[in-house]
């Protein structure tokens, strides 16, 4: 066909006499916008499979339609929650706008939001196929997005490979994307996370950013427990990072609209329970579960849900329980006495795995070693595969399989094979199989890790995986005893441990204080009791931090100052860090000048002993002098110096708490502390020692280190002279 000299380009198509005419003149052609983008992108395929994302799993037949909470900040990030409305018309009603604010949808896991991502996707897709000049819906899962460099050529797999577009580029996607022609819907920003520090998250989040532009419309799904502190989230969601006492808003980083996803109410959980019961009926085959009987085991598992709402308002809770429920030998007394997350799971995996051990080709291989091929193969996935949920079966390392037992397979892709076909996965095309949801793996990685009680070198390991899903599984009653007997070998512990992971000890104990006496005297009891909460950051009263942090070796005051550093997990308020920073200084000061010698030769003054010289590397790397202010003399002090030294005071014993350097310098803005606040905050009679020291000593770094000498050949009351 030869080129046409006229493209004729209409939104719905041309009339009958309109087409006609055209076509008996070979120089004119007529495309449909939509045919025309068609032909530059190749979409078309893709959106015909988002119009039907909404039927995956029958989840057309069982959805409640969502509902959430705006969330609003004040100047101070301090938040607010509005009232709670029906998600979908808040966004419709939102896409009809030329706001392009983005929108953050947020919620725990299990809470809706992937299956409000193929809701939404759906009812766009439905219209886009109708109406060329309606968005095109885009879903990214961006818990592969970590397995690439950049955002290109993620896009360009997911396009390409899964969709098969064919006119994908990624310089033309943006161009298209900035011109209003997509909506963007960002499914799992939590889930790309995993082992990441949270400079290498911040890239990571920078990446979809470019996808943010004033024509375009995105959509961000995720938990919120991706943000480990409230600094992390004001960054992420708000683009604002503290400055002193205010919140300073990041250049060309966009705001995201919050919203919070509500939990079922328990009309909403009867409706839930009642269609999912009904479409697994219609489904099954079974004659025998008729309208009578799925009445009545609706009535049986409302009863249950309604016992512990906290636990069943999530719908992946709900979903697990009905599904359970809709097996017609399914006994749920187990879950009447003990209705929490941890035995719910619990029981639908051994339900599972009975009934796979009862088929004849499955029973050379017991239930118990098919729950424990799960729970190793999550455990592979979270620690080598940076917690993903999906894989290709050929990447399952042999070893994976070397101690379980072989079955009828001779071969170890048979064994493969058997394991796979035996388990509670999921299997899509190219050989990739997948946990329907990812509270599935998570409640696996938990139960293998209190299956294998960690080693002295696997703590840090430990507490990486212990976080979100993981965590709040590991966190439940149950579990505390198996808990309890990881304290063993935390003493030996070395590398980057998180704070979290020490809470989680200390819940199991019942409290700080029974953890700390259950492991040896170590480097930990300061940072536990901080951590744990019973040694309180009381600015009217200092006294008790004060004096536990005078008492402390030096690696186990750094890991404290850790704590304390104004992003760290115990950052404090502005009013309480006035308090609490002078008072830090103070006591870096007094144990400095603690260990002090005046040298007789040279009227120098220096530090005796691997004590003293440890305190005076760790408090010269934050307070660096002690000079003329406009009101007086002034302590200057450096959160980001002294966070550096507490790095290296801790590493050198082999522990550290926070994983990963600071980034920002602008984040820790340098402190001039009036010289009297500081001394007010040593005790009275100590402070005439220090405050002869301080008179002629203008550095801490010029005190100088030596061995120290036969006490006798120093001479207590020479003159001090100004290095």
């Amino acid at each position: 066909m030869r080129p046409a000299k006229l493209l004729v380009i209409s939104r719905h198509g041309l009339a009958p006499g309109a087409q006609a005419y055209l076509d008996t003149r070979p120089p004119m052609r007529h495309r449909t916008i939509w045919e025309l983008e068609d032909e530059v992108l190749g979409l078309r395929p893709h959106t015909q499979a988002m119009a039907a994302a909404f039927e995956e799993g029958g989840l057309s037949r069982f959805y409640i339609e969502a509902r959430a909470a705006e969330v609003a900040y004040d100047a101070d990030m301090a938040e607010s929650e509005g009232e709670v409305v029906g998600l979908i018309d808040e966004v419709v009603a939102w896409l009809a706008t030329e706001d392009p604010t983005p929108l953050a949808i947020l919620g725990g896991y299990g809470a809706g939001k992937s299956s409000f991502a193929k809701r939404l996707v759906t009812q766009q897709a439905a219209q886009a196929l109708t109406d060329p000049s309606a968005r095109r819906p885009i879903l990214i899962k961006l818990g592969g997005l970590s397995r690439y460099s950049d955002l290109e050529g993620f896009l360009g797999a997911m396009l390409t490979s899964q969709h098969n577009v064919r006119g994908y580029n990624f310089t033309r996607f943006l161009d298209f994307n900035s011109k209003g022609r997509f909506l963007i819907v960002l499914d799992g920003f939590d889930e790309m996370k995993h082992a990441m520090s949270f400079s290498e998250f911040r890239a990571q989040v920078g990446q979809f950013n470019q996808l943010i532009t004033p024509g375009a419309k995105v959509v961000l799904l995720g938990r919120p427990s991706a943000f480990t502190t409230d600094a992390e989230h004001h960054y992420v969601l708000k683009g604002r990072i503290p400055a002193q006492d205010r919140w300073r808003k990041l250049p060309g980083w966009p705001e995201f609209r919050e919203y919070r996803l509500a939990d079922f109410s328990d009309a909403e959980r009867d409706l839930f329970i009642a269609g999912f019961l009904a479409y697994q009926a219609g489904t099954s085959g079974d004659g025998g579960a008729d309208a009578e009987w799925v009445d009545k085991r609706r009535q049986e598992v409302s009863e249950l849900a309604a016992a512990d709402p906290a636990v069943f308002g999530r719908p992946v809770h709900l979903k697990i329980l009905a599904e359970m429920a809709a097996d017609r030998e399914q006994d749920l007394t187990r879950l009447r006495r003990s209705p929490s997350r941890w035995s719910l799971y619990d029981e639908f995996f051994q339900s599972l795995a009975r009934r796979e051990a009862e088929k004849p080709a499955r029973t050379p291989i017991g239930e118990k070693d098919r729950l424990r091929f799960l729970a190793e193969l999550a455990f592979w996935l979270w620690r080598d595969r940076a917690a993903a949920t999906s894989f290709v079966a050929e990447v399952i390392p042999s070893d994976l399989l070397a101690d379980l037992p072989d079955g009828d397979a001779h071969e170890v892709e048979h064994k493969r094979r058997e394991y796979l076909a035996g388990a509670f996965l999921e299997r899509k095309a190219g050989d990739i199989y997948y946990f329907p949801h990812r509270s599935f793996a998570e409640f696996l990685v938990a139960s293998r890790m209190l299956s294998c009680p960690p080693q002295a070198g696997d703590h840090v390991l430990y507490g990486t995986l212990a976080q979100e899903g993981v965590l709040e599984f590991l966190q439940t009653p149950e579990n505390q005893p198996r808990l309890r007997a990881w304290a063993e070998t935390f003493v030996s512990a070395q590398g980057s441990l998180r704070p979290s992971y020490i809470r989680l000890l200390i819940d199991a104990f019942g409290g700080p204080n029974p953890l700390i006496q259950h492991i040896p005297s170590t480097y930990w009891t300061l940072p536990i009791r901080l951590i744990g909460g019973s040694l309180k950051i009381d600015p009217s009263n200092l006294a008790p931090l004060r004096t536990a942090m005078m008492q402390a070796r030096v690696p186990e005051l750094a890991l404290a100052l850790q704590l304390l550093e104004p992003h760290g997990v115990l950052a404090s308020e502005d009013t309480v860090r006035q308090a609490l920073e002078p008072m830090i200084a103070g006591v870096l000061i007094e144990r400095t000048l603690g260990h002090v010698r005046e040298l007789p030769q040279n009227d120098r003054l220096s530090v005796d002993g691997e004590e003293g010289e440890r305190m005076r590397a760790l408090a010269t790397a934050g307070v660096k002098e002690i000079a003329a202010g406009r009101t007086g003399r002034v302590v200057s002090m450096n959160w980001l110096g002294l966070l550096e030294g507490a790095w290296a005071a801790s590493q050198a014993h082999g522990v550290v708490l926070k994983t990963h350097a600071p980034q920002q310098a602008s984040g820790y803005p340098p402190l001039e502390l009036p010289l009297d606040v500081v001394l007010s905050t040593i005790p009275v009679a100590s402070r005439p020692r220090i405050q002869g020291f301080l008179h002629k000593l203008s550095d801490l770094r010029h005190i100088i280190v030596v061995a120290r000498r036969n006490p006798r050949t120093i001479a207590a009351d020479r003159p001090i002279r100004r290095p």
